[in-house]
């Protein structure tokens, strides 16, 4: 949640006042991550699977925000100290992965009738 704000061009207002709350808090995101999947899967068993991270973009993002965004997720501690078994990291526009989600979803609503 707001992992991109002031990463492809400068924001105001309210992305300033959410950036600074989240400046003040003592986790950062890679820990409500870990901590919703101990919940989600237990603390051992998601440790042991293999991990694909996908991090969307917005489609009209310029090539320096997209480079600015995955240096953003390493320092937010997504790599192998806090994912075991992290496998790589990809990304993807925001519609294509809309795209993806909703061809997976129709496909399991299908019905053999």
């Amino acid at each position: 949640m707001w992992t991109k704000l002031e990463l492809d061009s400068p924001q105001i207002g309210e992305a300033a006042k959410i950036l600074n709350e989240l400046s003040l808090s003592a986790k950062g995101p890679s820990k409500h991550v870990v901590k919703d999947l101990d919940e989600r899967y237990g603390n051992q068993l998601w440790k042991t699977l293999s991990i694909t991270l996908v991090v969307t973009v917005p489609a009209v993002w310029f090539d320096a925000a997209k480079d600015r965004t995955l240096q953003a997720v390493w320092k937010a501690g997504f790599d192998t100290s806090g994912f075991p078994n992290l496998k790589r990291i990809v990304t993807t526009t925001e519609p294509e992965a809309a795209a993806i989600d909703t061809i997976q979803f129709l496909r399991g609503s299908v019905s053999d009738e």
